[in-house]
C-alpha cells in the first residue's frame, strides 16, 4: 500500500511560492534584499527591558530608535508632588497673624482712661456707688483756674504760677452776665450760666429782671470752660476768656491734625505775648496752649 504525504497547509504553500519567485536564474537559492523580510528574530521582537520597566503613568508609545529611554531618575520617580507643594502655602498659619491683630486695636493706657473717666463721667461713677442727687455741674463744685494779674490762680486762692500742665478732656460754653457797675460797688453782681436758663439753681431771667428793676444794666460775655486734670490728679476747670477762645480753637485743630487724642495729650497752659496796637484801648495777654508730649 502506497502512503501519500498530506498536502501542505495554505500558509506554507504561499511561502514556498514567494521563495520560488524570489530566486534568480544566475544565483539560484539566494534571496534578494528587495524581497519581503522574513519574520523578525525573537531578539528583535522582544521589547527593550527599560521600556517594559517604565511605570504605568508613562504614555504607551511604541519605542523609537532615535528616542532614548528616560533617565533612571525620571523612570523611578513617584508621584508625591502634591504633598510637597502643600506646605508651601499653608492656610492656617497665614490666618494666625490676622487674628492676632484684632485685639491689638489702640487702647488708651489705664492711667489715662482713669483720668478721662474722672473728668467726664464723675456723675455716672458716683451713681454706680449709690451717690445720687449730686450736682457736679453747679458752680463751685470744682476749683476754677483763671488768669489774674499775670498769674494763674484758683478760686481757692492757690497760685499755679505763669504756666501749668494738665490733660484737657472737654470744653463747654459758659456765659457771664455782669452788672455795669464798678467792682467795688456793693450792688455789683455777676451771674454765670451754661444754658441761659438758670444760674446756680436760680432762674436767670428773674435775676436780670431784678437788676432792671433797680435801674442796673448788664453786659453779656461768652467764656469757655475746660475740664482739666492736673499732673497731681486734681480736677479743675480752666476759665478761658473771650479773647482766648480762638487760641484754644486753633490749638485743638493742630492737635487733631497731629492725630493726638485729648485724653493722651499733656498740655502746657501759659501766657502769650501782650496784644496791643493803636486801636486797642486796653491791651491784654491771651492764653497760650502747647503740646508737651
Amino acid at each position: 500500500m502506497t502512503m501519500q504525504a498530506p498536502p501542505l497547509p495554505a500558509p506554507w504553500e504561499a511561502l514556498e511560492e514567494e521563495i520560488a519567485d524570489a530566486l534568480t536564474p544566475d544565483a539560484p537559492g539566494v534571496l534578494l534584499s528587495a524581497s519581503p523580510p522574513l519574520p523578525s528574530p525573537p531578539t528583535l521582537a522582544a521589547a527593550p527591558p527599560p521600556v517594559i520597566a517604565q511605570p504605568a503613568f508613562v504614555a504607551p508609545v511604541a519605542p523609537s530608535v532615535g528616542m532614548p529611554p528616560p533617565p533612571p531618575a525620571m523612570v523611578g520617580q513617584t508621584t508625591p508632588t502634591a504633598p510637597v507643594a502643600q506646605p508651601e502655602a499653608p492656610a492656617a498659619p497665614q490666618m494666625v497673624p490676622a487674628q492676632q491683630m484684632v485685639p491689638a486695636a489702640p487702647v488708651a493706657p489705664p492711667a489715662v482712661q482713669a483720668q478721662e473717666t474722672q473728668t467726664v463721667n464723675v456723675s455716672a461713677m458716683a451713681a454706680e456707688e449709690g451717690f445720687e442727687g449730686l450736682e457736679f455741674d453747679a458752680f463751685g463744685t470744682f476749683p476754677t483756674i483763671s488768669l489774674k494779674r499775670g498769674r494763674f490762680k484758683t478760686s481757692s486762692g492757690e497760685d499755679l504760677g505763669q504756666s501749668f500742665e494738665a490733660i484737657i478732656t472737654s470744653s463747654r460754653s459758659k456765659f457771664l452776665f455782669k452788672t455795669r457797675l464798678p467792682d467795688n460797688d456793693p450792688r455789683s453782681d455777676v451771674a454765670y450760666t451754661y444754658d441761659k436758663q438758670s444760674s446756680n439753681g436760680k432762674d436767670l431771667q428773674g435775676i436780670l429782671n431784678g437788676w432792671a428793676t433797680n435801674g442796673i444794666g448788664y453786659e453779656e460775655k461768652k467764656y469757655l470752660e475746660l475740664s482739666c486734670t492736673l499732673r497731681d490728679g486734681r480736677m479743675m476747670l480752666l476759665s478761658v476768656p473771650p479773647t482766648s477762645i480762638s487760641r484754644f480753637s486753633a490749638f485743638t485743630a493742630e492737635r487733631l491734625m497731629k492725630r493726638k487724642p485729648a485724653n493722651e495729650t499733656i498740655v502746657r497752659v501759659g501766657i502769650a505775648p501782650e496784644v496791643t496796637g493803636p486801636n486797642i484801648q486796653f491791651p491784654w495777654n491771651p492764653l497760650s496752649f502747647s503740646i508737651v508730649n
